[in-house]
C-alpha cells in the first residue's frame, strides 16, 4: 500500500478514532491505522503511523447530525478496471482480462463472504483502441453473476454507458442527477447511503464532474442522515506521481473535496479506481481509497513520467467491512505466479 507522496506528505499523523486498513496477498494481512470520524465518537489521537495525512489542517468537528444507524454493519467488495474485451482471448498489455477477471471472482468466492453489494468503479470493458459495445458486457456478465449480491457499476473512460445500462444487472438504485449521458445515482444498503458519481469523459483519461452534478450530489448528501459512502472512477486529488497527476486526475477534484469535508462526520470513505493501484490517504478528515487494478497494477512512483506496470503485476480487489464505528479495507492481490501463464 502506498502513502501520499510529494509536498502533501508533510502533514501530521491522522487523528481520532481508528480506521483499519489491510493489504492481503494470498491471505497475508498487514494492518495500518487511519482515523474514522463518526457521530457519537469522541475525538482523540490515534497512534503515530508513517502514513501521513495530505494536509496539516485538523478541522474542528462539524454540526452534522448522523442517525444512530452508524452502528449498522456493512461489507462490500470494491473492484475496478477489469477491461474485458470483446473476446475471451483479447490481451491488454500482455494480459488477458477475461481470464484474470475470472481468477479474481474465484478468489472472492473462496472467501466465503456474502457481501451486501459489489461496487465496480469503472472500465468494466473496452478494447485498447475501442470503446465497449453490448457484446463486451454480454461476455463479462456471466462472470459477475457468480457473486450472489447486488452489483453496481460506474462508467469508466473505456466504457459505454448505454451498453452497460442495457446489458448489466444493477441493484436497486435511484438516479439523483441526469443530463444527457451524465447520470449519477444513489442506493441504500443496511441503512447506509451510497452515492455513485459519473466522472468520466469518453476517450479522455482525465475526468470531471459537472457543476450540475456536484450541486445535485451536495443537495442529496445534505438530505441524508445516514453514514455515506462515495464512489467515482477518477482519483480526486494529487497522487504525487508526475504521470498520474498529469493524465489521470479528476480536474475539479478539490471542488468535490470541499463538499465532502463539510460532511466529514457523515462520509465514511471515498472509493475510486482508474489508477490500477491500491492507495489510501486522508485529507481534512476525508478518507480516500482506490482498489487494486483487476488485471494489472500501474506504478505510481514520484519518478514515473510515463505509464509503467509494476513488476509481476497481479489481479486485485478490496474487501471493505464497516462494523462498530470502524472501517476495515482489505486490499487483496493474487500474484502473477499463482495464475496460469495464459493469463
Amino acid at each position: 500500500m502506498h502513502s501520499p507522496r510529494g509536498p502533501e506528505q508533510r502533514g501530521e499523523p491522522c487523528k481520532a478514532p481508528t480506521l483499519q486498513l489491510f493489504h492481503a496477498a494470498l491471505g497475508a494481512v498487514r494492518p495500518c491505522l487511519l482515523p474514522l470520524r463518526g457521530a457519537g465518537r469522541t475525538p482523540g489521537r490515534a497512534p503515530d503511523h508513517p502514513l501521513r495525512i495530505a494536509n496539516s489542517l485538523t478541522p474542528s468537528r462539524g454540526t452534522v447530525t448522523i442517525a444512530a444507524n452508524m452502528d449498522q454493519p456493512l461489507i462490500f467488495f470494491h473492484i475496478s478496471d477489469t477491461h474485458v474485451g470483446s473476446t475471451k482471448d483479447y490481451a491488454h498489455r500482455g494480459y488477458r482480462p477475461y481470464g484474470r477477471t475470472e481468477l479474481l471472482i474465484q478468489d472472492m468466492r473462496r472467501l466465503g463472504i456474502k457481501p451486501d453489494f459489489v461496487m465496480h468503479t469503472g472500465d468494466v470493458c473496452g478494447d485498447k483502441d475501442h470503446h465497449a459495445t453490448t457484446a463486451h458486457y454480454e461476455l463479462v456478465r456471466p462472470i459477475f453473476s457468480a457473486i450472489d449480491a447486488p452489483w453496481y457499476y460506474l462508467v469508466g473512460n473505456h466504457d459505454c454507458a448505454e451498453s452497460m445500462e442495457a446489458t448489466l444487472n444493477y441493484g436497486p438504485h435511484e438516479v439523483f442527477f441526469s443530463s444527457g449521458r451524465e447520470k449519477a445515482y444513489k442506493f441504500s444498503s443496511r441503512s447506509h447511503d451510497c452515492f455513485a458519481l459519473l466522472s468520466s469523459i469518453p476517450t479522455k483519461r482525465e475526468g470531471i464532474i459537472s457543476k450540475g452534478q456536484l450541486a445535485a450530489f451536495e443537495e442529496s448528501l445534505s438530505r441524508s442522515s445516514s453514514p455515506a459512502w462515495v464512489f467515482l472512477h477518477h482519483p480526486p486529488l494529487s497522487m504525487g506521481s508526475p504521470w498520474m497527476d498529469g493524465n489521470m486526475l479528476l480536474a475539479n477534484g478539490m471542488e468535490l473535496h470541499q463538499i465532502l469535508r463539510k460532511r466529514r462526520e457523515q462520509v465514511q470513505g471515498v472509493f475510486f479506481g482508474h489508477i490500477h493501484q491500491p492507495w489510501q490517504f486522508c485529507r481534512e478528515g476525508i478518507n480516500y481509497f482506490s482498489s487494486p487494478g483487476a488485471i494489472f497494477q500501474f506504478s505510481t512512483l514520484p519518478s514515473d513520467t510515463s505509464s509503467n506496470l509494476e513488476p509481476q503485476s497481479a489481479v486485485g480487489y478490496s474487501v471493505v467491512h464497516y462494523r462498530q464505528g470502524q472501517v476495515q479495507v482489505n486490499a487483496r492481490t493474487v500474484p502473477l505466479s499463482q495464475a496460469s501463464p495464459a493469463l
